[in-house]
């Protein structure tokens, strides 16, 4: 399996935090990949094949060839059995809503098929990934692709500002503090947020302090209840309900079930290079 993890064009980097490409042939041993649930949303380009998503306690379906998604609250596997072939468009967390027609709130824990967005155009995007030679000419039809669709979008200065709040507290924060500190009610700063980001504050800062989880539970030397009192929890019963509504597991199974995979291992070096890096490949 290849796998390259690369920076979006200055004309996109105000929106995007990066592109990851993965691809493996047909024959090739590979490992399902498993989606934890992060602060990001993103869009999916597949110019290989078919390949198929499953939600934790969900049915296994086919996967859109050129989907958006939203913030995910549950853990998803993908498998593909053949020609592995895609490249997936991490966005800032303020980042998707110039690119689609709605709030990225309405597909939370959905992979929604572009060609519901924007009717007409996804085929010949389709045709041109696949007739592209190379990594670098099919992240430009991508890049293309998102410059055509851009609508008009003035960030939301402050509640930029909140989710860097939010990622340096690693989620340990609470909407009351942070309203108070931006100088707004709480109704008005959940109101500012969840128009730029798509999720309400508090959803969100669960998230990042989801993946703060991961991270520490990859150090095997830390008890879980360290990790627990660690992320912000008053007691260990409380961090296992979290972790289970976010997983479907226990730690205790998540760390006997799931070992580090050569993809996971480079994402994690790659996004330890980015302001919103997550844990979120297995």
């Amino acid at each position: 399996m290849q796998y390259k993890y690369l920076p979006p064009s200055p004309a996109l980097e105000g929106y995007i935090d990066y592109y990851l490409v993965i691809e493996c042939s047909k024959g090739v041993e590979r490992h399902p990949v498993t989606v934890y649930p992060a602060p990001q949303a993103e869009m999916v380009f597949n110019y290989g094949d078919i390949s198929y998503e499953q939600a934790t306690a969900g049915e296994r379906i086919k996967s859109s060839d050129i989907a958006v998604s939203g913030f995910f609250t549950q853990t998803t596997t993908y498998t593909n059995e053949n020609n592995l072939a895609v490249i997936m468009v991490g966005f800032k967390p303020w980042g998707i809503q110039p690119f689609i027609t709605f709030n990225a709130g309405e597909i939370t824990n959905i992979n929604l098929s572009m060609e519901h967005v924007y009717p007409g155009k996804i085929n010949e995007v389709e045709n041109r990934l696949k007739g592209a030679g190379t990594i670098q000419l099919r992240i430009q039809v991508i890049e293309n692709f998102l410059l055509s669709i851009i609508r008009p979008f003035k960030p939301d200065e402050l509640i930029i500002e909140s989710v860097k709040e939010i990622n340096r507290r690693y989620g340990q924060i609470s909407v009351a503090e942070l309203a108070r500190s931006f100088f707004l009610s709480e109704k008005q700063f959940k109101r500012r947020f969840n128009n730029s980001v798509g999720i309400n504050p508090k959803l969100f800062s669960r998230l990042v302090r989801f993946q703060h989880i991961l991270q520490c539970m990859d150090n095997s030397k830390v008890a879980l209840l360290d990790t627990a009192i660690q992320t912000g929890f008053y007691d260990e019963a409380h961090f296992i309900k979290e972790f289970m509504n976010f997983t479907g597991k226990t730690p205790s199974s998540y760390i006997d079930e799931n070992k580090r995979s050569s993809l996971g291992t480079y994402l994690d070096e790659q996004f330890r290079k980015s302001l919103f890096y997550n844990t979120i490949y297995r």
